[in-house]
């Protein structure tokens, strides 16, 4: 069968943790006009998520501290099932950003889980940003260069 070979403008980056293992490689489309949209969107149903875990977790803990007892049962069944409700969540939003399998590379790796510098989706998030920022940003020199090429003629 024949191929064509078409340049996509997929942008790939490998993702290693702190001690430089590598985690996989994300693969997405930076330039994607829908992207910003979805990110939006998206970002605010990751927060909600994150909201519902804390909230959850707060509520539920609560007798804890007052009492110093353990965690009923039926608190810690909502708590769990909270927690994996939110990564289900949180998983389906970053796909949906992405519209690629981006949580994939995360295994079974809560992506809210705490870390020194904030949740774990949001030190991805962040990380991310600057590359969409700067890919968009050379997209549009790209562009600006091409509609140049075709009218220069026109001004003087």
């Amino acid at each position: 069968m024949e191929q064509i070979k078409i340049n996509s403008g997929i942008y790939q980056c490998e993702i290693v943790d702190e001690t430089g293992k590598s985690l996989g490689v994300l693969e997405f489309y930076p330039n994607d006009f829908n992207l910003p949209d979805r990110l939006d969107k998206g970002w605010k149903n990751i927060q909600k998520c994150l909201d519902k875990a804390k909230d959850t977790i707060s509520d539920h803990t609560s007798t804890l501290k007052s009492t110093g007892d353990n965690m009923e049962e039926e608190d810690l069944s909502v708590v769990s099932a909270t927690i994996a409700e939110v990564d289900k969540e949180i998983k389906e939003q970053l796909d949906y950003i992405f519209d690629a399998d981006m949580s994939g590379i995360f295994g079974n790796t809560h992506l809210a889980t705490p870390t020194k510098s904030g949740f774990l989706i949001e030190n991805l998030l962040n990380a991310l940003m600057p590359i969409i920022e700067r890919e968009v940003k050379k997209a549009g020199a790209a562009s600006q260069k091409r509609k140049g090429k075709y009218t220069k003629r026109y001004h003087k």
